[in-house]
C-alpha cells in the first residue's frame, strides 16, 4: 500500500476515533478522582520520564491490577499475581510482553503519549473551537512517529494548546480545574486498561511469541488479545469507549510504513478498532454521549456509521 493511500486511510479513519473520545467523556470510568494540586502528567520526556513511569506503575499496582483481580475468577488472580510489570525509558509507543518471564513492559512514550491524546481531548471538550485543530492531531502524531522511526529526534509531541490558540494564563486556568484534571486522568487510565489488558490476555491464553508461528497464527493472537484486553478492561469498570479509542490510536502508530496493511505480525489497526466497535452495544450510538459526541464533531449518524462501514470494506480487501 502506498504512503498516499496510508494517510487517507489514517484521516479518515481518526474520525471515528476523535467521535469516540468525544463520547468517553460521558462513559469514563470516574475512577478515583483526584485533585488538580497533585502533579500533573506533562512536561519534557527527558526530563521527566520518572514522574511518568511512577504514575504508570502506580496505575498499575493501585488501580488496573486490584481491578482486575475482582473481575477474575480466583485461578486467574493468581495468575495475574505473577505477572510483572515494567516501565522502561524508550520513546517508543508500543507495548510488548516477555512470554519467558511473564512480564509486561509498557515504554514512558506510550503514556506521554496518551496522556498528551486525553490532554487534547479535554482541552477541545471545555475549548470547542479547539475541534478543528484536533482533527489534524492524529496526523501530527503519526509525523513526529515516522521522524523517530527515520532517526529524526522529535522527544516532543505537538503542543495542542498552543495550536489551537489557548494562552498560557486560560491553559493554567483550565487545569486547575478538579474536572478538567480527573477526566483527563480518568482517560488515561481508561485507555491503559484496554492496552495493559491486551498484553494480560497474551500471558494468560499462553500466546507464542510472532518470530515462533505463521503471519496468520500472530494475527489470530492479536485479535484474541483485543478480545480478552477489552473484555478484562470492562469487567472491570473501566470504559471501553476509551479503550477502543486510544488504543486504536497508538496500534496506527505501530503500523509503520505499510500502513492499513499492518505489521507482518499484527492486523491492520482499522481491523481492529472495527470488531472492537462491534461489540458496543446496538443502542450505543443513541445515548446521550454519543450523541453529543457527533453533534460537536459535526457527524450524523449516518455519517458514523458509513466511515465505519469504510473500515469494514478495508478489511476485506486488505
Amino acid at each position: 500500500m502506498n504512503r498516499n493511500k496510508e494517510r487517507k486511510y489514517i484521516f479518515s479513519s481518526s474520525y471515528i476515533i476523535i467521535f469516540l473520545l468525544s463520547v468517553a467523556i460521558f462513559f469514563g470510568s470516574a475512577y478515583l478522582p483526584v485533585s488538580a494540586q497533585e502533579s500533573p502528567l506533562g512536561g519534557q520526556l527527558e526530563d521527566e520520564w520518572q514522574v511518568y513511569r511512577d504514575a504508570g506503575l502506580r496505575t498499575w499496582q493501585e488501580r488496573l491490577l486490584p481491578e482486575f483481580k475482582n473481575a477474575s475468577d480466583s485461578e486467574t488472580g493468581k495468575r495475574l499475581d505473577e505477572i510483572k510489570f515494567r516501565i522502561v525509558k524508550f520513546s517508543d509507543f508500543n507495548a510488548f510482553s516477555d512470554y519467558q518471564h511473564m512480564e509486561i513492559i509498557i515504554p514512558v512514550g506510550l503514556i506521554v503519549t496518551l496522556d498528551n491524546v486525553a490532554d487534547a481531548f479535554v482541552l477541545s471538550w471545555f475549548r470547542p473551537q479547539c475541534v478543528e485543530i484536533l482533527k489534524k492531531y492524529p496526523d501530527m502524531i503519526v509525523d513526529v512517529y515516522f521522524k523517530n522511526l527515520n532517526g529524526i529526534k522529535t522527544p516532543n509531541l505537538p503542543n495542542f494548546p498552543k495550536l489551537c490558540g489557548i494562552s498560557e494564563s486560560e491553559l493554567s486556568s483550565l487545569r486547575s480545574r478538579n474536572d478538567v484534571y480527573n477526566l483527563r486522568v480518568n482517560m488515561l487510565v481508561d485507555s491503559l486498561a484496554f492496552i495493559v489488558g491486551h498484553e494480560v490476555g497474551h500471558l494468560m491464553l499462553n500466546h507464542k511469541p510472532s518470530k515462533m508461528v505463521t503471519r496468520e497464527i500472530s494475527q489470530n493472537q492479536e485479535y484474541q488479545a483485543d478480545a480478552y484486553g477489552m473484555k478484562l478492561a470492562t469487567d472491570a469498570g473501566f470504559s471501553p469507549v476509551a479503550a477502543i479509542s486510544s488504543g486504536m490510536w497508538i496500534f496506527w502508530l505501530m503500523e509503520g510504513e505499510d500502513g492499513a496493511l499492518g505489521l507482518s505480525d499484527h492486523p491492520p489497526a482499522g481491523c481492529r478498532m472495527y470488531k472492537l466497535t462491534k461489540t458496543l452495544n446496538d443502542g450505543f450510538l443513541d445515548s446521550e454521549g454519543a450523541l453529543e459526541g457527533l453533534k460537536r464533531m459535526g457527524m450524523t449518524k449516518a455519517e458514523f456509521q458509513k466511515s465505519l462501514a469504510a473500515l469494514s470494506n478495508e478489511c476485506k480487501t486488505d
